[in-house]
């Protein structure tokens, strides 16, 4: 039978195709035979139609609570599925949306450096940078900080009373200023103020809080971290901060309150100019502990080159500067501002800038045409010597 299909078949058609089809033919051919077999059987001589016959004789009752106790069964089936389907779709975890990978903006200004304060000529042993934090609160310690005869960084709260008078004799002083901003601690039982930046914050919550905190007075050359071990450790927050920073060309110093930060590393895809602390000066407001911080920085400077320390407007910190500021001349080594050891990059050219000196370049590379018009003189005549 198979030969004799083949030879009618068209030679377009695939044979392994037209083969499958008369196998499911075939299979379903005896499949129903199989089905009618099930339906007419013969038991002991007696077909099914006389079984059928008998069972129709049987009481409707039997037949009832046969068919009742089929469904109560049904019911409790369906139930326990039920119950089963339920306990699986409470236990899925349902995926949490990926969050947007933040977009990056490159610093390509330096607008910090119109603020800078003046640095004085390098030690030879190396620099010494003094960031004197929460400046603002204390009035009577604040002018003591001010009057510290050296550039010393001094870091304002952004909520601090009177700042432009402040700021603005510091200023006077040859100090420079940042903005103590900040930011969320790993403790919540701390006050961070009413302008902190929360990890939970959105782009648009971060940039208004930092407008705030960027209004609050003039003259300095960027920002550093008041509290913030929570939020410095997070990578998306700490985009959205160098984003408003980058926009602003200003610079970025990791005041370190934990050892996690990732501050420093963000600021530097960023392009940012930006530093990180290497000692707290005054945990403990004795002059033995700032005595002793100090003396480490000094150590740092010489090894490093550089070194930043991190102090408070105490009594303790305030009187330790005192003794140890005209010490140093002597050590060869050097209170700068911190503009002056901050990590560099080379800036990217603003796209402004770039169509700029594009056209400059189109510009010089066409020849230059004399204003003048030239002359021909190939073909001009001679004129005859006078007699």
């Amino acid at each position: 039978m198979l030969l004799r299909m083949k030879r009618y078949m068209s030679p377009q058609k695939d044979p392994q195709k037209t083969l499958l089809i008369i196998a499911i033919g075939a299979l379903l051919m005896l499949g129903g035979n199989w089905l009618w077999s099930m339906i007419q059987p013969k038991e002991g001589g007696v077909s099914t139609s006389a079984k059928v016959e008998r069972q129709s004789e049987a009481s409707v009752s039997e037949v009832e609570d046969f068919v009742s106790a089929q469904d109560m069964l049904n019911e409790e089936i369906f139930e326990e599925m039920f119950e089963l389907m339920a306990d699986e779709i409470a236990g899925l975890s349902v995926p949490e949306a990926k969050e947007k990978p933040v977009e990056i903006v490159k610093q390509t200004e330096r607008a910090w450096e119109d603020n800078a304060a003046s640095a004085p000529a390098p030690g030879k042993a190396g620099r010494v940078v003094i960031i004197i934090d929460d400046m603002g609160m204390s009035y009577t310690l604040s002018n003591q900080a001010i009057d510290l005869p050296a550039p010393i960084t001094l870091a304002f709260l952004p909520y601090a009373p009177n700042l432009p008078a402040m700021t603005g004799r510091a200023k006077e002083q040859g100090h420079e200023l940042m903005i103590h901003m900040p930011m969320e601690p790993m403790n919540h039982d701390l006050d961070v103020g009413s302008i902190a930046l929360l990890k939970d914050m959105d782009a648009a919550q971060i940039k208004e809080n930092l407008d705030k905190a960027f209004a609050s007075f003039d003259g300095y050359v960027g920002i550093n971290n008041h509290m913030g071990s929570r939020l410095t450790q997070d990578e998306r927050a700490m985009h959205l901060v160098m984003n408003e920073l980058a926009a602003r060309g200003l610079l970025f110093v990791d005041s370190k309150t934990i050892s996690t930060s990732v501050a420093g590393k963000i600021a530097a895809e960023h392009g940012l100019d930006y530093a990180e602390r290497d000692v707290f000066l005054d945990h403990e407001t004795t002059p033995e502990f700032v005595a002793h911080a100090l003396s480490q920085l000094e150590q740092i400077a010489r090894t490093k080159g550089y070194a930043i320390g991190i102090g408070h407007p105490k009594k303790a910190t305030i009187e330790g500067l005192k003794k140890w500021i005209p010490t140093l001349a002597a050590k060869n080594l050097s209170i700068v501002p911190v503009s002056a050891v901050v990590h560099h990059k080379a800036l990217p050219m603003a796209a402004a800038k770039v169509e700029e000196k594009e056209e400059a370049e189109a510009m010089a590379a066409k020849p230059q045409q004399s204003e003048e018009r030239k002359t021909d003189t190939r073909f001009m005549l001679t004129p005859m010597p006078l007699q």
